[in-house]
């Protein structure tokens, strides 16, 4: 009920019957003491109202002065009297409709200001009927319960608009509309019946119906997939996890490639494969070949990490021991691609994993190629080398003897087929390897154009009494020529083959330029620089002449030695052009050497030079390239004082990170004196400071500070738990101070190296370094060249077994 909006006060003041409202009366009152004791319907207080069946009462003097109960309001007739006011009895709610017979009736206020149904139309009168199935209309025909669809009917008796019970989710049955034609009615539907072995309604599956889903479809490896008890989901129980067991390979013979796993793969077996001793993150693949010829796999990762893939192929299934492995692909790329020539009907197993266990194996893709075997059996298919990195290695053993020989050996045996394409026209330089153990003589043959039966005209055929050999020869731009590298006997084995093709420049001049005497710290780099002259090649503009058949390398080895004679002795490290030096003849190379150890000092510098893609050298010191020992540059090594060091390095997953520092002097060390600080992403100003404890770290002892969030794995190793000096990842750089003087250093300051510094296993993400064992001071440059491979031991992510024991 609401309230009558006809004021029951304001029409008691109009009468002039409330006090203070009437014109004149100026109050009420009550005088005559008993005198009003007999007064009929008498009242207590002036102005009160109240309710005598459906009329409103106000309590006001009589013409005697008395108060009494005066009828003053009759309420409406859709209204009645409650707690002495009028209020509402609302029929309906404004906007309303419906249907009277065949007349459609509006909600509307009436007299009184209270809703009430009124009359509108006659639906009749245009030979139509009432329909109020939602909102009153006039509709042709009977309306709801004629049978027919009508205005705004959802249903009609029989006509249902179409909809069957399987339409509203049921198994089947017979499906009804209600009275009002607004909604239909399900009683007479069924439900699906879970058990029957028949899909229907919500279900997702039904005993062996599985809708024609499988463990694939699911995103596993292979299996059997089945329906749980209640057909509302599938049980997976017996499908094979992806990559999990090597035994059970996703089998792609016959497949349409690409071939697309879906999933996370974490199968980390516990036996390595050539080219990788720790493969992670395995997808397992089975081919069996309907075809013999030479098969290219091109393996795709669509992990977000900076993961490299691992290609891994073998003969047969077996997972342990593995069978035969024919290849073995380790770049430093995400994806790998690989080749070998294949025999129809043998099945191999195929391995796709990545570096590390920390990096992830995500949906991934193998492509594979066959190209066909040509005829003849004179050779098997080639592997083109025209655009290959060298050295080009291909693993696996390979066993060739074809039928036809060559001049320099009438019965190859054990024989790899290269194709090459030249890119230019001059001499080229070609040096195959062996890794066999046998003791073979290995023999190389080179024929213009890569026919096989018969051969090409033979342009080289060369032998030697050694599992290596070389040969040099004059090729011809744009010309293919068929190499083949094999041995001189059936017994002897071609093992993990690997061959450099390049072109042949002569070394016309080279020196080391500088510096020609150095003095440096022990374990840093020492930046040099060596310049070449080759006629036509370095005087061919006045920057950079570069081209990949010259390599140059600065090196460092024992005093008074020649490095061409005594190779192992000296160490080696890969130059680059110096893009800054502009002459019109020469072309200047830099290398950041490592400085080796003091405690041989001193030490001789040089220079060394190949125009043909490492396969020979030619030594230069301070003045020519005729090497002579006592022109060798020297470098004289400095020991710093022993101090406390950084030691060990755990960069793991999450928040297990680790510092572990040692006290590498004879003396105690204050570690209150000491401070750490951090420097992240190339900051050249501290991001985080860490103040060491009041302890005294005895000679030779260690102290390890570990994340205050590390796993129960790493807290057992560590003497302090702070996030404050090891809240870094691989990318931060840190310096370690004891009063006021910095004693150590970690990466670069004010460089970010991307997400590491260095390369696995020495690198600074994901990993655990160990300083070498006879480094006794630290890296007091902070702002040069880093790289972890100068003075640490690389382990795998969450190594924590050596904190607390250094050296």
């Amino acid at each position: 009920m609401r309230l009558n909006p006809t004021s029951t006060l304001a029409t008691l003041a109009a009468l002039g019957l409330l006090c203070g409202l009437a014109v004149g009366t100026g109050g009420c009152s009550d005088d005559d003491g008993g005198a009003c004791a007999d007064v009929i319907n008498p009242c207590d207080t002036p102005n009160a109202t109240s309710c005598s069946g459906n009329t409103v009462q106000t309590c006001s003097e009589n013409a005697d002065g008395c108060l009494a109960w005066t009828d003053t309001l009759t309420c409406g007739t859709n209204a009645s009297c409650t707690d002495g006011g009028c209020l509402c009895n609302d029929q309906c709610a404004q906007g309303d409709s419906q249907c009277s017979g065949d007349v459609i009736q509006l909600c509307a206020e009436d007299a009184d200001g209270c809703f009430a149904w009124v009359s509108d139309t006659d639906c009749a009168d245009s030979g139509q009927s009432c329909d109020d199935v939602a909102d009153a209309v006039c509709v042709d025909g009977a309306g709801c319960g004629n049978d027919v669809v009508e205005g705004t009917e959802l249903c009609d008796g029989t006509d249902l608009a179409g909809q069957t019970c399987l339409d509203e989710g049921f198994a089947g049955g017979t499906l009804a509309c209600n009275a009002t034609c607004d909604a239909y009615d399900t009683s007479g539907c069924t439900s699906e019946t879970c058990g029957d072995g028949v899909v229907g309604g919500t279900e997702l599956c039904d005993g062996t119906d599985l809708a024609g889903q499988t463990c694939l479809d699911e995103g596993f490896a292979g299996g059997t997939l089945a329906c749980n008890a209640t057909c509302d989901a599938y049980d997976t129980s017996g499908c094979l996890p992806p990559g999990a067991l090597c035994t059970a390979p996703y089998d792609i013979t016959g497949a349409s490639f690409p071939v697309a796993l879906t999933g996370t793969f974490e199968d980390d077996p516990a036996t390595g494969f050539g080219c990788e001793v720790l493969p992670a993150n395995v997808a397992w693949f089975q081919l069996t070949p309907t075809d013999t010829g030479l098969y290219t796999f091109d393996a795709t990762n669509n992990t977000s990490d900076n993961a490299w893939g691992r290609l891994a192929l073998f003969e047969g299934t077996a997972c342990d021991p593995y069978g035969t492995e024919l290849m073995c692909e380790a770049p430093t790329t995400l994806n790998v691609s690989g080749s070998a020539f294949l025999t129809a009907g043998t099945t191999y197993l195929i391995a796709f994993s990545t570096d590390g266990d920390s990096y992830t194996m995500v949906d991934p893709e193998l492509d594979v190629t066959y190209t066909p075997q040509p005829p003849g059996n004179h050779c098997t298919i080639p592997i083109d080398i025209s655009s290959a990195t060298f050295p080009h290695q291909e693993a696996g053993t390979f066993s060739d003897d074809p039928v036809v020989g060559f001049s320099c050996d009438s019965i190859p045996t054990n024989t790899i087929w290269y194709q090459f394409t030249a890119p230019s026209t001059g001499t080229f330089d070609i040096a195959a390897t062996n890794a066999t153990t046998t003791p073979a003589y290995s023999r190389l043959v080179v024929l213009e154009t890569s026919g096989c039966d018969p051969y090409g005209s033979e342009v080289t055929c060369v032998d030697a009494n050694d599992t290596s050999i070389t040969a040099s020869v004059s090729l011809t731009a744009g010309t293919t020529y068929l190499i083949a590298f094999f041995t001189d006997g059936e017994a002897y084995t071609m093992v993990d083959p690997s061959i450099t093709l390049s072109p042949s420049y002569s070394i016309d001049w080279c020196n080391l330029q500088w510096p020609q005497t150095a003095t440096a710290d022990e374990y840093t780099p020492l930046t040099t620089y060596g310049r070449l002259y080759i006629a036509g090649v370095t005087d061919q503009s006045s920057g950079p002449d570069t081209n990949p058949a010259i390599l140059a390398q600065a090196g460092v080895g024992p005093d008074g030695s020649d490095p061409s004679a005594s190779p192992g002795t000296w160490s080696w490290f890969p130059a680059t052009a110096n893009t800054g030096f502009v002459d019109g003849s020469n072309d200047e190379y830099m290398a950041d050497l490592l400085v080796p150890p003091g405690a041989s000092s001193p030490y001789d510098l040089a220079y060394r030079f190949s125009g043909n893609g490492g396969i020979s050298w030619t030594y230069c010191d301070t003045v020519d390239n005729s090497y002579t020992v006592g022109q060798a540059g020297d470098l004289t090594v400095n020991v710093p004082p022993a101090s406390l060091i950084i030691s060990e390095y755990v960069e793991g997953t999450g928040n297990d990170k680790a510092l572990e520092f040692y006290n590498a002097t004879t003396a105690a060390i204050d570690l209150s004196t000491c401070q750490l600080r951090r420097f992240n992403n190339g900051s050249t100003s501290p991001s985080g400071t860490y103040n060491f404890p009041v302890t005294v770290l005895q000679p030779s002892t260690t102290f390890v500070v570990c994340h205050s969030a590390a796993s129960a794995a790493l807290t057992p190793y560590c003497d302090e738990l702070s996030s404050t000096p090891v809240n870094f990842n691989g990318d931060d750089a840190l310096e370690l101070w004891c009063a006021s003087t910095m004693v150590d250093s970690f990466g670069k300051v004010g460089e970010d190296p991307g997400s590491a510094w260095g390369t696995a296993p020495e690198t600074t993400a994901n990993a655990t370094l160990r300083r070498i064992p006879t480094l006794n001071h630290g890296d007091l440059d902070s702002s040069d060249t880093f790289d972890p491979a100068y003075q640490w031991l690389g382990f795998p992510t969450n190594t924590f077994d050596g904190l607390g024991t250094h050296p």
